[in-house]
């Protein structure tokens, strides 16, 4: 009965993440739209550059998800903070896992997507809140090499 409680929990988290990314570049005003059409009950707190999230109705942990933006109001970031270890590490593995970014470690703490995404992930090194952080990065080709040479 644990394991299938277990599964259920994983299961639900991963459903979280399995969006990752679809909100980077996207304009704020699409991205609060978005987030309200998806999670209907769950508040938003709406700043100048920031859309903040908190999941608490999950079958899963509370996961709090932060957006930031540019000068010209596009998502640059978003960051996706979790409450233990082992869900820090399934959902940072879901979206590794998605095929079309075609993720490339690149340090202990770091990966890149494949050139034309220009997406980074990000783990702080003193991961206290169990957080991963997405981040659109205007890179040129030549920093791009120079990063997977690493």
């Amino acid at each position: 009965m644990k394991k299938v409680f277990l599964l259920i929990l994983f299961l639900a988290a991963a459903q979280l993440v399995l969006t990752a990314q679809e909100y980077i570049n996207k304009k704020k005003g699409e991205v609060i739209t978005m987030l309200k059409i998806k999670y209907q009950q769950t508040p938003l707190s709406v700043l100048t550059d920031t859309v903040k999230m908190k999941l608490e109705n999950t079958f899963a942990m509370p996961f709090d998800y932060i957006f930031t933006f540019d000068k010209t109001g596009r998502c640059k970031s978003e960051t996706i903070i979790t409450r233990c270890d082992s869900c820090l590490s399934g959902l940072l593995q879901k979206v590794l896992d998605l095929k079309k970014f075609e993720w490339n470690k690149i340090n202990e703490n770091q990966y890149i997507s494949k050139f034309e995404e220009k997406l980074m992930i990000e783990l702080p090194a003193e991961n206290y809140d169990h957080s991963f952080s997405i981040l659109k990065v205007e890179w040129t080709k030549e920093l791009y090499e120079l990063l997977l040479k690493q």
